[in-house]
């Protein structure tokens, strides 16, 4: 399970599973990339997107 929000909301989350025996971690990452906090920069994603040329892949993949 992944949660996100205000900082103190989720530590005290953890801090009631970690009491009730679960093992918590945080994710090192510089956004909730999974939550409604990302809103305000999909804007500025968008225009970074709209300024890549896409097309089908060059190469194949192979697994080894």
């Amino acid at each position: 399970m992944v949660l996100s929000g205000d900082t103190d909301a989720v530590l005290a989350v953890a801090a009631t599973l970690r009491a009730a025996g679960r093992r918590t971690s945080r994710l090192r990452v510089s956004h909730a990339f999974h939550s409604a906090r990302m809103e305000p920069m999909l804007d500025a994603f968008g225009e970074v997107a709209a300024g890549l040329t896409y097309r089908a892949p060059g190469c194949r993949w192979c697994p080894t």
